[in-house]
Formats: C-alpha cells, sequence, structure tokens
C-alpha cells in the first residue's frame, strides 16, 4: 500500500485490513477473499492448541499455489507502476 497510494501503519490491527488489495491488481476478487481465509487460518494454527490441518480453510496445496500467483501478480502490478524489482 505505500507504494500504490502512499498509506501505512504500524497498528496490529492491520492484520484485519489483509483484504485491501488495489482494484487494478489482476485476481483482485480472488485475492480479496482469499487472503481474509488465509488470515483465518494462521490465526487458528497460531491460537488454536487442538487444531489439525483439515481445520484450515485452504488446503496446504491451495494455500501455496494461492501465494505463488499472488507474488508473480504483484511483481507484474508493481513493474506495471514504474517499480523495479
Amino acid at each position: 500500500m505505500l507504494k500504490h497510494d502512499g498509506s501505512f501503519t504500524t497498528e496490529s490491527s492491520d492484520h484485519q485490513k489483509v483484504d485491501i488489495v488495489p482494484e487494478a491488481l489482476e485476481n483482485h476478487s480472488l485475492y480479496k477473499v482469499k487472503l481474509k481465509n488465509l488470515r483465518d487460518d494462521r490465526n487458528l494454527a497460531d491460537y488454536s492448541h487442538d487444531a489439525v490441518a483439515s481445520d484450515l480453510i485452504l488446503g496446504i496445496d491451495e494455500a501455496e499455489a494461492l501465494v505463488g500467483s499472488l507474488f508473480r501478480d504483484v511483481k507484474i502490478f508493481m513493474m506495471a507502476h514504474g517499480i523495479e524489482l
């Protein structure tokens, strides 16, 4: 968000804003939903002592594929906006 519109914060509540994704980003709608799922899965993994992999919203393979896709789309988005990587 810093490079996109100049905004940033250091508040821990930012985790609740994980679904704020620039609309110009390829697959914006998918990431808006799935990033919240990843956050919920992370919270489950971090704070539930009896959680197991089958409790996760996204399977491990789906989560890995999603993150790989997000990295590719963000790289393309940033390069298109003049940010060299």
